[in-house]
């Protein structure tokens, strides 16, 4: 039975509902001012998505944070370190100093302080609490929240979504007969909007579909073409016809198979497992003998995987063994200059005496 097909989404009806009343009432006893959320000192943006499941939130993080960093400004984020081993609070980066592991800290986490220079990034069960242990140790002039936009019980003064437009536009029932966690109506509480993983004509749809219910700012994220880095070395490398096993456990595994061939890579293998997937000694003698009887050049892998390695010893002797080269994944609003303009005016407007 395919999750969210037809079948499914019948049979589960009765608990989608059960789910959209619970989501409605926290949603009506926050907007009514009966529960109130949290605050802190510094302006606080939200990144997060309707839907369960990859939207390509942690690059359009990474996007926001260097724009921000770009503009001056000493960034911080919170997350709650899905998929961590551990509990509490916990630092994962400090002013760009990596203090974790993936297993600690979560991959996503982990993912943007390598990605994203100067980071502080602190992750909790509470991104409230989370926020508050970092102003406690470093000076930030602004926190981003990952996957915040459920989490009402800490105050945003920006609201960003980011959704992928084929699941906005194939099936919108809430968990579990669809993929949405909240009723897709809700969208419009947002400030932006930034659709992923479609063209213009989608985007087009996918409004006419959800008119009177989005927010005024609607962006078109694009992916930018990257080649692959092989970590740790700056030496230059022609990658162009080389064969790769490519392996990976993300959210969507098509999309990092389909840009590792748009850079001329030919893929002689191709390995998906679960989102978060933390690769057992098993899988990574699978993997080799993979590149073994291939004759493949070397292993290729997303920057959220190759953190996963790095957090047990049996992935870093799998790494030291190997030749594995990370693809990064880059989403950035394809109008970018708009986009930095209205977010920067949306701060400014934030932080001005009310």
């Amino acid at each position: 039975m395919t999750p969210f097909g037809f079948v499914w989404k019948i049979l589960f009806l009765p608990l989608t509902f059960l789910y959209g009343f619970l989501s409605f009432t926290k949603n009506l006893l926050f907007d009514s001012g009966i529960l109130k959320p949290k605050k802190v000192s510094v302006p606080v943006i939200s990144i997060g998505n309707l839907t369960a499941g990859g939207t390509g939130k942690t690059p359009i993080t990474a996007f926001i944070a260097q724009l921000l960093i770009d503009e001056g400004k000493q960034v911080g984020i919170v997350s709650r370190g899905y998929g961590r081993q551990t509990k509490g609070t916990v630092w994962v980066c400090r002013e760009g100093k990596l203090l974790v592991s993936s297993d600690e800290g979560g991959d996503e986490p982990v993912e943007l302080a390598l990605w994203v220079p100067g980071l502080s990034i602190v992750v909790s069960e509470s991104r409230f609490d989370a926020a508050t242990e970092l102003l406690r140790l470093v000076k930030v002039d602004v926190i981003l929240v990952d996957d915040g936009f459920q989490h009402r019980q800490f105050h945003r003064d920006i609201d960003i979504l980011v959704q992928d437009l084929q699941s906005w536009i194939s099936n919108r029932f809430q968990l579990p007969s669809g993929r949405f966690r909240e009723s897709w109506k809700h969208a419009k509480s947002a400030d932006a909007l930034i659709w992923t993983k479609g063209s213009t004509i989608l985007k087009e749809k996918a409004e006419k579909l959800g008119t009177g219910y989005l927010p005024l700012n609607t962006f078109l994220a694009e992916r930018k073409k990257v080649q692959p880095v092989f970590q740790g070395t700056q030496n230059r490398y022609d990658f162009a016809g080389k064969k790769a096993v490519a392996f990976c456990g993300i959210g969507l595994p098509d999309i990092f198979f389909s840009d590792a061939e748009s850079v001329g890579l030919a893929l002689v293998s191709r390995k998906s497992f679960p989102d978060h997937h933390v690769y057992s000694d098993s899988d990574l003698s699978g993997l080799s003998r993979e590149l073994t009887e291939s004759a493949a050049d070397f292993f290729l892998t997303t920057l959220k995987d190759s953190c996963r390695l790095n957090a047990t010893p049996a992935g870093k002797a799998f790494r030291e063994s190997n030749r594995v080269a990370v693809l990064p994944y880059e989403l950035v609003p394809a109008e970018t200059e708009k986009f930095r303009s209205w977010l920067l005016a949306s701060l400014k407007k934030s932080t001005s005496p009310k």
